[in-house]
């Protein structure tokens, strides 16, 4: 094992504590299997920049995003688009704070 994967797992052991995770899941299942996120990954690599627009129109609308919306935004690689995401972030901390959330 090298010296990088035994620092990976002590920090792992250290920090996520399993009985705070556990009163998440339902019969100790993920509420999103693992693989079905692995899955949305994969399926949304190349983001259609309408679709991201309109996720953040959403967003900002104070809706919940679905998993393959977050994984959408999580491949944004386009500067402009990048840049449309940060805004948003913004109005959505402005928007927050006016109401004291």
């Amino acid at each position: 094992m090298s010296i990088i994967t035994q620092d990976l797992e002590e920090w792992i052991k250290e920090r996520i504590k399993r009985e705070e995770i556990g009163k998440y899941m339902e019969g100790g299942v993920d509420f999103i299997p693992d693989q079905e996120i692995e899955t949305k990954l994969r399926e949304n690599q190349e983001p259609d920049p309408i679709k991201v627009r309109e996720i953040l129109k959403k967003s900002l609308e104070i809706k919940t995003l679905s998993p393959d919306e977050v994984a959408c935004l999580i491949h944004v690689k386009d500067p402009e688009l990048l840049e449309e995401m940060k805004q948003t972030a913004l109005k959505l901390k402005r928007k927050f704070m006016t109401i004291g959330l």
